[in-house]
Parts: C-alpha cells; sequence; structure tokens
C-alpha cells in the first residue's frame, strides 16, 4: 500500500490550503490595504492595481470552473465503477471490503 502522506489527495489538501493564503495576499495588496498583524504592519499599502485585479479576477473564476469539472469527472468515474464496471471501488472507498 503507497504512504498516504504523499497521495494525490494529500497534495491536493495542501494546494488549497496554499491558494487560500494566496488569494487572501492578493486580495490585501491588490485592494491596496496593509497586511498587519495585530496591529504590527508588516507590509505597508501599495497603490491600487487595476491590471493586476483583473487578472486574479480572471484567474479565480477560472479555477472555480476547473475545479466543478474535475469534481463532476470525480464523481461519475466513481459511478462508473460502481454500476458499469461492478468491481466494488466504491464499497473500498467507503472501507467496505
Amino acid at each position: 500500500m503507497a504512504n498516504s502522506s504523499c497521495s494525490p489527495h494529500s497534495w491536493l489538501i495542501v494546494t488549497c490550503y496554499s491558494s487560500y493564503a494566496a488569494f487572501w495576499l492578493y486580495h490585501e495588496l491588490c485592494g491596496g490595504r496593509a497586511i498587519s498583524f495585530f496591529e504590527f504592519e508588516l507590509l505597508s499599502a501599495p497603490e491600487k492595481t487595476p491590471w493586476l485585479a483583473d487578472a486574479g479576477s480572471f484567474v479565480h473564476h477560472s479555477s472555480v470552473l476547473i475545479i466543478v469539472v474535475i469534481l463532476a469527472l470525480h464523481i461519475a468515474a466513481a459511478l462508473k465503477h460502481q454500476f458499469v464496471d461492478k468491481d466494488g471501488m466504491l464499497s473500498r472507498m467507503l472501507g467496505k471490503s
């Protein structure tokens, strides 16, 4: 059995959490706000950059669409294994060998 710490799902979780942090930082900086931590200013407020805000919005909305498509394909593949192949994959995924 493969090491679960290096599974693709683990990398997906790490990617999701790091993207939350990156988008928060992007949102704060592109909105012209300073980054502070308990009243200590870590990064001063930059000037607003509309082109960067537009690019970030495009990436954000595109990534939502991509994630929804991947989720739908993942669900379709699980249902295919359950009802077409009848190989018990869904039972193994749920821990019911």
